[in-house]
């Protein structure tokens, strides 16, 4: 006969037998960090040696992982190739990774209801392909995280590159991550989101405006204009673009060109008014980083209804604030220096 005890001890055993044979993903619990594989280059991680074509091999792996949880969550193959630009800059490459990463933490937040929270880090005066590589990185791990705990296999590995690769190229296949993910995301981008941004492009302005004696005080916005749709936000931040490319050139700063075709794209959505956005602003804060000792402005969550034509309104005052910051730019083509 079997004592009070011994069936005690059998049943904890089984439960807890039962509790190893489930996933750990069934109770929330995984490996707290994932390491990544080193360069498939072979190349030391250090500033002097990482190239643009380790971190276009990086980017093609995340692409590859998204791939998997685009096909777990049933969701489309992404078509649109972003924007085409020419002579992309490492700072440039940077903020689009910074964008990626920002991306690949609201998914992981969205499917899991949990994510490590984004590092407030001042990027570095000196941008190289290594800075960009780790942003880069951090998105693998998080993503490859979020695989685990979805259940699904580790398998991807990296692909030698052409050791030939531009920073123009790592660019582009960021953007297409950044596209694919748009489609993953199960709450997209909003007007909101897209105020948000240009906002934080008019403080930026406002302070590069303040290192002139001579600027004009803030302009008022301009009327709202209702009826507005995400293609009109989509054509006047290229006009901004356009204005901020100028100032780049008077100042003796490198700044990509982006190409004529951008604007032959009438089924654009606020998603790619907010990629755009984001492109701004990073510009806007290379500029302002120049600056001696000048506290960046943060972003400012809005609150109330807010459309594409408030994006609009907010977009026209920008662009007047970059035109004003032009003029002063021609008069003192120093000011950087």
């Amino acid at each position: 006969m079997i004592s009070r005890q011994t069936l005690q001890i059998l049943r904890t055993g089984c439960l807890f037998g039962l509790f190893l044979s489930l996933p750990m993903t069934s109770f929330g619990m995984t490996d707290a960090i994932i390491e990544t594989a080193p360069p498939v280059s072979g190349h030391e991680l250090s500033i002097q040696s990482i190239t643009p074509a380790d971190v276009f091999a990086r980017v093609q792996l995340v692409r590859k992982e998204l791939d998997d949880i685009r096909f777990e969550m049933g969701k489309p193959k992404s078509r649109d190739v972003g924007l085409l630009v020419e002579g992309a800059t490492p700072h440039e490459v940077f903020f689009q990774a910074k964008t990626l990463d920002q991306k690949v933490v609201r998914l992981t937040r969205e499917l899991t209801e949990q994510a490590e929270p984004l590092e407030e880090k001042e990027f570095p005066a000196d941008i190289r392909p290594f800075h960009v590589w780790n942003v880069v990185d951090t998105s693998l791990r998080r993503i490859l995280s979020l695989k685990q705990q979805l259940g699904l296999p580790l398998t991807n590995s990296e692909a030698l590159p052409d050791p030939e690769t531009t920073p123009t190229q790592v660019f582009f296949v960021i953007g297409l991550a950044n596209k694919q993910l748009n489609l993953l995301l199960l709450h997209q981008f909003s007007p909101k989101d897209v105020a948000e941004q240009v906002n934080l492009g008019m403080e930026y302005t406002t302070h590069l405006l303040r290192k002139f004696s001579t600027a004009p005080a803030p302009a008022p916005l301009p009327s709202l204009e209702r009826g507005r749709i995400p293609w009109d936000n989509y054509s006047r931040l290229i006009d901004c673009y356009m204005v901020l490319g100028d100032i780049a050139r008077a100042s003796n700063i490198k700044m990509l060109n982006l190409a004529t075709q951008n604007l032959d794209r009438p089924d654009i959505q606020p998603n790619d008014v907010y990629d755009l956005a984001t492109l701004i602003v990073s510009e806007l804060a290379y500029l302002h980083a120049r600056l001696p000792t000048t506290l960046s402005p943060k972003l400012v969550r809005l609150h109330g209804p807010l459309l594409p034509s408030h994006v609009y309104q907010q977009a026209g005052g920008l662009l007047t604030q970059l035109q004003a910051l032009h003029k002063q730019v021609q008069v003192h083509p120093t000011w950087l220096q």
